[in-house]
């Protein structure tokens, strides 16, 4: 996405700076390249455009997502057998092939400008439209993106986080104290999340 946001000239050059500098450490290039993010945001041909840090932060996300393990079903019978008293000590983990993101960009957009580029249409982000938060995540060879309102964003960041489920109650009410927590939890537990 990198190189279709810069072109192929700058994406070369720039590349031609990072790699010699930032070799990998181990005899595997699965971990190459994790940094080029940080790079890019101290980079001085890119500072001016720091909405392309993000998106080196998704590229790297999808990679990892990519190699990720794949997660197992949830068996909604094993929590059906934990004491009710004992709902607010649970922790939840994420789905190993997922990862949650916040931009102040609308970096879906440029996703999607980036995909929309190789059938020639001519179109434009506006980078002050407002920012997106955003779930990334594997469902068996697929990669989706799905935008995350803030309660959303709050509450699926406490799980990551690894807070008891009460914790991440509180959060979440705290950002929209209407927000569906019992439905929004089974759809996560269902792997509509």
């Amino acid at each position: 996405n990198i190189q279709r946001l810069v072109g192929e000239d700058f994406f070369v050059a720039t590349a031609r700076i990072y790699i010699p500098n930032h070799l990998p450490h181990t005899g595997t290039l699965i971990e190459f390249a994790s940094d080029f993010a940080e790079f890019l945001a101290n980079f001085e041909h890119t500072k001016s455009m720091d909405y392309l840090v993000d998106i080196a932060k998704i590229d790297w996300a999808c990679h990892q997502i990519y190699h990720a393990k794949d997660s197992h079903e949830f068996d909604l019978n094993q929590l059906r057998e934990i004491p009710e008293d004992y709902y607010e000590k649970l922790i939840f983990e994420l789905n190993p092939a997922s990862c949650i993101l916040k931009s102040r960009y609308p970096v879906l957009r440029i996703l999607q400008l980036c995909m929309n580029e190789q059938d020639g249409s001519a179109e434009t982000v506006d980078l002050t439209e407002g920012g997106d938060n955003i779930l990334i995540i594997r469902r068996v060879l697929d990669i989706s993106f799905e935008k995350l309102n803030e309660a959303e964003f709050t509450f699926l960041t406490a799980i990551n986080a690894k807070k008891v489920f009460s914790t991440v109650v509180e959060e979440t009410l705290n950002i929209d104290s209407n927000f569906d927590i019992n439905g929004y939890l089974q759809k996560c537990l269902m792997g509509k999340v």
